[in-house]
């Protein structure tokens, strides 16, 4: 079982009309309390540090993931941030987004959820003999 479906099961499972009434409330409440944050346009200098470090001053930062290439391990120049309360995480985005970090003026708004199945990469064709 991936990740991701193994994720869903568990929130299937929470969520479910069988669920404890405390897993029920928790849920519901992570479901409407935090914001994931997408930054984009990011200098390759910029580190989860340094991401980290100016959300932080709107507010609490629960994570901190810089998308980097599987192969040369080099950023793609964007991430994701993820804070706690709401309120301060919009105040964050009004602040930062247009803002300059090392050199670049990055782009900040809330992380839309990726639709099922949707990945990275192009259209593969195979190739080869068949």
């Amino acid at each position: 079982m991936t990740r991701q479906a193994h994720g869903q099961r568990f929130l299937a499972d929470c969520t479910s009309p069988h669920a404890p009434v405390h897993i029920k409330k928790l849920m519901n409440h992570w479901k409407y309390s935090y914001m994931n944050i997408y930054v984009g346009n990011l200098s390759y200098d910029v580190t989860e540090a340094d991401l980290r470090q100016a959300f932080e001053s709107f507010g609490s930062v629960t994570s901190v993931s810089l998308i980097t290439d599987k192969f040369s391990g080099r950023s793609k120049g964007f991430g994701f941030v993820e804070m706690p309360a709401k309120e301060e995480a919009r105040t964050a985005i009004s602040q930062l987004n247009g803002h300059d970090l090392k050199g670049r003026e990055i782009t900040v708004n809330e992380a839309r959820p990726r639709s099922e199945g949707q990945r990275g990469g192009g259209k593969r064709t195979g190739g080869g003999w068949r």
